[in-house]
């Protein structure tokens, strides 16, 4: 982590609405992938949900929807990475360890199963 002094009047414009793309992940590997869009709700609230939704038998990622400046859609990772996909820079394995937080079972089947 890299950690240097920010400056509060750089930016020229914030949102408040966030659309949080939540993807959930079972199987053995490659993983079934479901996605949700959640709306009016905060990052944390996300969290919390997909949290609870994902239980015991599913990994979870959660990514900020947004469009670049030619409106086409796009994935900032906030939480994890996309379980299916191997990492290839520093930054991307340290998404793809945030996976470890989750059950077990689910990781060690799945990382198996990409060897």
């Amino acid at each position: 982590m890299k950690v240097q002094p920010g400056d509060e009047r750089d930016t020229v414009w914030e949102r408040v609405e966030s659309v949080f793309r939540v993807f959930f992940y079972s199987g053995d590997g490659p993983f079934t992938t479901q996605a949700h869009d959640l709306t009016d709700t905060t990052f944390m609230e996300a969290l919390a949900w997909a949290e609870q939704s994902a239980g015991k038998d599913r990994l979870f990622s959660i990514a900020l929807l947004a469009d670049d400046p030619y409106g086409a859609k796009g994935l900032v990772w906030l939480v994890g990475i996309d379980a299916n996909s191997s990492p290839h820079d520093t930054v991307e394995r340290r998404l793809y360890n945030e996976l470890d937080r989750q059950p077990k079972s689910f990781i060690e089947r799945g990382r198996r199963a990409r060897m």
